[in-house]
């Protein structure tokens, strides 16, 4: 399942979690995940939500790495807007985002060049209880590299320094 989901082979994942189930395994949340993401990255996002429905129907709770492989993969998928929902969805099942799901927001919208955005996702997770690290910065620097903004990259390479958090290779490539 896991390997159909990395390919995003939807149907087969799907399939084999069925069939798992049919001849008696017992199937963990790992396994709706699998399914989850095999639908995410093939850009069937309806079908994500269903499988999300499944894996609580079967007694499930995602938890928050759940959750940032789903909006990992919609991200990838070129679907920002749904990454967003996925976002939303996480806090409506009392699940706190971590580091790593405020980054995958920055960097799907880094990614998109939407550096207006971008900044909105960093700023937020600014006033949450996550701080940002280096990874959140990249996708800022990121989307104003893609928006031709290089005096706005350049200047999130300081803010950056100024909080203290040394910039990577990533940072410097983009500025």
């Amino acid at each position: 399942i896991e390997c159909c989901g990395k390919e995003g082979k939807s149907k087969e994942a799907a399939s084999l979690l069925g069939r798992m189930i049919t001849e008696g395994w017992e199937a963990r949340l790992q396994e709706f995940t699998g399914v989850m993401v095999a639908c995410a990255k093939a850009g069937d996002f309806e079908e994500v939500a269903k499988w999300l429905d499944k894996s609580l129907d079967a007694g499930f709770k995602p938890d928050v790495a759940t959750f940032n492989k789903v909006i990992n993969a919609i991200s990838m998928a070129k679907g920002v807007e749904h990454a967003v929902e996925w976002f939303e969805k996480m806090k409506e099942h009392s699940i706190q985002p971590d580091q790593v799901s405020w980054n995958q927001m920055i960097t799907a919208f880094g990614r998109a060049g939407r550096k207006r955005d971008a900044e909105l996702w960093l700023g937020a997770m600014e006033n949450s209880k996550c701080m940002p690290n280096v990874v959140s910065y990249v996708g800022v620097v990121q989307a104003c590299a893609k928006a031709d903004s290089p005096d706005e990259a350049a200047s999130w390479l300081e803010h950056m320094q100024t909080l203290r958090v040394d910039p990577n290779e990533f940072v410097y490539s983009r500025v």
